[in-house]
């Protein structure tokens, strides 16, 4: 059965390692941008829509452009990667760090509601998120802690709809390899994709292969 296929997220290695892997497998896919993100030279006949991540109106517009331009959206794959580099706090403005929790965790919080709004309406459908992080490297404390929300949102959201007819699922990986993550999101589980619901599943970088985490 075609899967009709919403991506979203800050744009990062992982998200573009994503579309491609969706265009490759035929599924009818949009995508978010951010602002001023030039996807003209993208691959032809891509769909796209702008995502301010820190406006609930805009992550309402996603949705709504998603399921309209779809039919209907049987995946919704929300990327959250960290960003790398190290910048300590006290060199953070407090506009900075009210920018970053505004686009990092509300944000990312305004955009799950929507999906799961649709979803429960809908009354079917996946939402898979998925998480690449470095934890060996130090990072800037405001990104750290944004990282840490994304993923725990993830596991209450696991045991808060563990029964509902919408299934939830996560991918993690620390491995700085996009395409090959990319290509075990898309295809690990999408025969049963029951058996992954509630769950955190670790790339571990060989093909085929995954671990479950907590």
């Amino acid at each position: 059965m075609e899967r009709h296929v919403l991506i979203a997220g800050r744009h990062s290695a992982v998200l573009d390692a994503l579309v491609l892997e969706a265009l490759n497998l035929r599924l009818p896919l949009l995508v978010t941008q951010e602002s001023g993100q030039d996807r003209s030279a993208g691959p032809e006949g891509l769909l796209s829509t702008i995502w301010n991540r820190r406006s609930p109106l805009s992550a309402r517009s996603v949705i709504i452009r998603a399921a309209n331009e779809l039919e209907t959206i049987d995946e919704a794959i929300v990327v959250y990667q960290a960003h790398g580099g190290f910048q300590p706090l006290h060199e953070l403005s407090a506009a900075d760090i009210e920018t970053g929790i505004d686009a990092d965790i509300k944000g990312y919080l305004f955009l799950l509601r929507e999906v799961l709004l649709h979803l429960n309406k809908q009354g079917s459908g996946i939402l898979t998120l998925v998480f690449q992080h470095a934890p060996e490297q130090p990072g800037a404390p405001l990104e750290a802690g944004a990282a840490a929300v994304f993923r725990a949102i993830g596991n209450e959201l696991f045991a808060a709809y563990h029964n509902e007819p919408i299934l939830l699922r996560g991918f993690e990986s620390t491995i700085d390899n996009p395409k090959e993550f990319a290509q075990f999101i898309l295809t690990v589980g999408q025969d049963r994709p029951e058996r992954t619901r509630g769950k955190w599943l670790k790339y571990t970088g060989k093909s085929g292969l995954f671990s479950f985490v907590r």
